[in-house]
C-alpha cells in the first residue's frame, strides 16, 4: 500500500517537472512568434 502511493507520488513528481519544460518551451515559442510579427 506504501509503496504504491509512493510510486504514484513519483509518477506525479515527474508530470510537474514535464509541465514545466512545457510551460517553458510554449513561453519561448510564444516570445519567438512576437518577435516575427
Amino acid at each position: 500500500m506504501e509503496r504504491a502511493r509512493r510510486k504514484i507520488e513519483n509518477e506525479i513528481a515527474g508530470l510537474q517537472q514535464n509541465l514545466e519544460h512545457l510551460d517553458r518551451r510554449i513561453q519561448e515559442h510564444r516570445r519567438h512568434l512576437d518577435g516575427t510579427r
